[in-house]
């Protein structure tokens, strides 16, 4: 008998316990939809695909264009957030190309790094399955 009420006990104690949720509460897979899409905007981890490098970095440039409403102390950290996330795509781009985050520096060489950049995040096609970065991206967006 006490060892059926031990195992019971550690059948519970194994059992996920349920957060709490304020607001709109979803279910099944997309459950951490919109956390893991923050994570993943932030990241720099991970690969994209041409469409989502070209979704992410044009919304993020007209986004830029925006800060111009903005007062100077508003503006700053604005476009220093925008900043982390177009560098980010860039990253995940050149890991989709099987090639270090660090290639994104060569943004920083005058003229040649943005058509370098350009060119090898925005045309060339990535690597096809998986690579050391993890599982081809999707290719929805």
């Amino acid at each position: 008998m006490l060892q059926k009420q031990k195992s019971s006990e550690q059948k519970d104690a194994e059992q996920p316990v349920p957060e709490p949720s304020v607001g709109l509460v979803l279910e099944g897979q997309y459950a951490h939809a919109p956390v893991n899409a923050l994570a993943e905007i932030f990241s720099y981890r991970g690969r994209y695909t041409r469409s989502r490098f070209w979704g992410v970095y044009v919304v993020t440039i007209l986004l830029a264009g925006s800060a111009a409403l903005f007062p100077l102390w508003v503006a700053l950290p604005y476009l220093a957030v925008l900043t982390w996330i177009s560098i980010g795509a860039i990253v995940k781009r050149f890991h989709d190309r099987s090639k270090s985050g660090w290639w994104a520096l060569v943004g920083f060489v005058p003229f040649v790094g943005s058509l370098w950049i350009l060119v090898d995040c925005g045309l060339m096609e990535g690597a096809p399955g998986e690579n050391e970065f993890g599982a081809r991206a999707l290719t929805l967006f």
